[in-house]
């Protein structure tokens, strides 16, 4: 689980050519397909066939998280990932 409960897709900042497609929990399973079609697209073309910068590895840069925020954060997307209210 990632701090705002979302996939991270897309390049990371600052090292070229080094892409990503993670924070997946077990619903990852099923659209690990479609991210990976997409990623691939994006590494091939330059740019990705749709708009995936809320997913961007780069969000979390600005964020003026201490481990223990991002470990409290992390943890209750978890805990609150499968519940009914979702």
């Amino acid at each position: 689980m990632t701090a705002d409960g979302e996939h991270i897709v897309g390049p990371v900042p600052n090292v070229r050519g080094f892409f990503v497609a993670t924070g997946c929990c077990v619903g990852g399973l099923s659209i690990s397909p479609a991210v990976g079609d997409v990623l691939a697209a994006w590494i091939v073309d330059g740019a990705p066939p749709l708009d995936l910068s809320p997913l961007s590895p780069g969000r979390f840069a600005a964020a003026d998280q201490s481990e223990e925020r991002l470990a409290g954060d992390c943890l209750w997307h978890y805990a609150h990932h499968y519940s009914a209210g979702r």
